[in-house]
Parts: C-alpha cells; structure tokens; sequence
C-alpha cells in the first residue's frame, strides 16, 4: 500500500474531526433559523474551528509521535467546542 495509508487510526480521527468542522459549518448554513444565538460569534467560532482541524490534519498526517502528543489537546478541544457550539445553535 502507499505511504499515505499506514498510520489508519490517527489519520482517521483528524480527518473525522475536519469532517465534523465542515459539516457543522454546512448545516447552520442551510437551516436559516440557525445560528440563534450570537451569529458571528458563532461562525468565529466554527471557521476557527475548521481552521484547527485542518491544521492539525496537517501536523498528524505523517507524524504517528505527534499525534500522539496531540490526541488529548485536540479531543479536549473537540468536546469543549462541539458543547458550545451545540448550545449555541
């Protein structure tokens, strides 16, 4: 198989997580009603976020030590920020 498919889980997760960003993004955009509260605080919040994943795609990707490293910051990221967004929308 290629180089690009070796470290499966970490890889996985990071593209999952940005997935998740974008998909996030892509919902409150369709229903109008949404984001109820605190709009542009709320789109900060989800670009910022989208920002996060795909970095963190990139530092991970070919780097099994670093993601590593990173997997309890970045869920912990995950969770708080998921919560939020949620109650904000």
């Amino acid at each position: 198989m290629g180089r690009g498919f070796k470290l499966y889980s970490g890889r996985v997760i990071a593209l999952g997580r940005l997935l998740l960003a974008m998909l996030f993004m892509a919902a409150i955009g369709i229903d109008i009603s949404q984001p109820a509260l605190a709009p542009l605080q709320t789109y900060a919040l989800l670009v910022g976020y989208q920002l996060f994943a795909a970095i963190i795609v990139l530092l991970t990707w070919n780097n099994w030590w670093l993601d590593a490293k990173l997997a309890g910051p970045a869920h912990a990221v995950d969770v708080g920020l998921f919560t939020v967004l949620v109650y904000l929308t």
